[in-house]
């Protein structure tokens, strides 16, 4: 089997050393999760839950940080879900109970035997029937593990997928379109290492060849043609135009892509987070807004802060770097403020889930914040926002997805 790239794990008792961008990516998927189990498990009555955790390149679940020890991502699955239900149990009368499904997959026969090793070195039962491990690629276990979660028991199938793109170019968008299709419940999380992408608009056409299974040759001939002076610029043509793919091709409604950009390391991978429900990608976006040392964005903010404006030069776009830190916060809350009456038909009622779900994929900014804006719009006559019921809304926090949002034709600026 091909080793997994950039890490040994031919020694269980020396475990490669992890690398900075990594630890970041690890983080956000730990804390994730945990908000993830927290929000579907908040019905105090609820005694069970069932999720289903996929890890497509699970590596050998340990490295080495700084001379101590640092979990892989089968740990932080096993370990967060361990974690949360003790806390649930504890804060409620009757014990809480959740169903973990853990699959982990990867080709590299040394990783298998560790990840193995760890797993049970750290107390849980490999044993016990719900942690499977597979030593193949994971187009090679995909309709198997598939098979399994949907013959599994339950109804709702809560599944994470995680596929850590570093170091492998082949999962197909089709692949990631049949998790959608099969179950409308899941969420996937994919990592990409832009280092490589950004070397090939560098001129290394060999890696070309390396990721046409992904589908992004023809992106890539678009990227090539580009003419791009710095990391950023790079970073914002991959961004733009590799972002179009992930919604087209992968049949998801919400698609929220982002640079993992730790500040102890120039190297980024591209994190794309995927589902078909608004409440996951709010979920995700709030991640970002709080990890704001590790996330970053090449362009404007506002309502089409992942779109091109025609009206601005392409690569001045990119050169702007969005942090997801106050001054970004504040940018986003005053391009809010100037974006959305253009954004809305004059004196055409609109609903507030319409709008969102027009512009949530193009916009850093949370419901939240556009209902802040939809608010201070309203108190300065410039749009009025209305229950079905035709009340005028007193408050941002009362504004509803359901309420109707209408651009005035007279405004009146105070």
């Amino acid at each position: 089997m091909a080793p997994h790239i950039g890490y040994n794990w031919e020694d269980p008792d020396h475990p490669p050393d992890i690398q900075s961008h990594s630890v970041a990516k690890h983080e956000v998927l730990g804390y994730y999760l945990r908000r993830y189990l927290a929000v579907l498990t908040s019905n105090r009555r609820q005694e069970t839950f069932r999720i289903h955790l996929v890890d497509g390149f699970c590596g050998g679940g340990r490295y080495k940080r700084n001379g101590l020890r640092h979990d892989g991502s089968p740990l932080i699955l096993l370990k967060t879900v361990q974690q949360a239900e003790k806390e649930i149990s504890s804060a409620r009368e009757k014990d809480f109970k959740i169903h973990g499904y853990f699959y982990f997959i990867d080709e590299d026969c040394g990783a298998i035997a560790t990840l193995r090793r760890v797993i049970a070195e750290e107390g849980f039962n490999i044993n016990a029937g719900n942690i499977y491990i597979n030593n193949s690629t994971f187009l090679e276990a995909f309709p198997h593990v598939m098979d399994m979660i949907r013959t599994a028991p339950g109804t709702a199938k809560r599944t994470l997928v995680v596929l850590d793109q570093y170091g492998y170019t082949d999962v197909p968008f089709a692949v990631i379109r049949t998790i959608f299709d099969a179950l409308p419940n899941a969420e996937v999380l994919v990592t990409l290492a832009v280092d490589a992408l950004i070397n090939f608009m560098r001129g290394r056409p060999e890696l070309k060849k390396s990721v046409e299974n992904l589908g992004f040759a023809d992106v890539f001939d678009s990227l090539e043609s580009e003419a791009a002076e710095d990391v950023r610029e790079h970073r914002h043509l991959v961004q733009r135009l590799l972002r179009r793919l992930f919604r087209t091709e992968c049949g998801a409604q919400f698609c929220l892509p982002f640079f993992i950009t730790p500040t102890i390391s120039n190297r980024s991978l591209w994190f794309v987070h995927l589902s078909n429900h608004l409440k996951a990608r709010e979920e995700m976006l709030a991640v970002h807004w709080e990890f704001t040392n590790h996330f970053i964005h090449q362009g404007h903010g506002g309502l089409d802060m992942l779109g091109f404006r025609p009206d601005r030069d392409d690569l001045r776009q990119g050169r702007l770097d969005f942090r997801f830190d106050e001054v970004a916060r504040r940018l986003t809350d005053n391009s809010l403020l100037n974006e959305i009456p253009d954004a809305l038909p004059i004196e055409t009622p609109m609903t507030v889930r319409d709008f969102v779900l027009q512009h949530c994929n193009e916009t850093p900014a949370t419901v939240s914040q556009m209902r802040h804006a939809m608010f201070q719009l309203m108190q300065r006559h410039i749009v009025d926002v209305l229950s079905p019921a035709g009340h005028a809304r007193r408050t941002a926090d009362a504004i509803k997805l359901d309420d109707w949002v209408i651009r005035r034709s007279q405004q009146i600026l105070i």
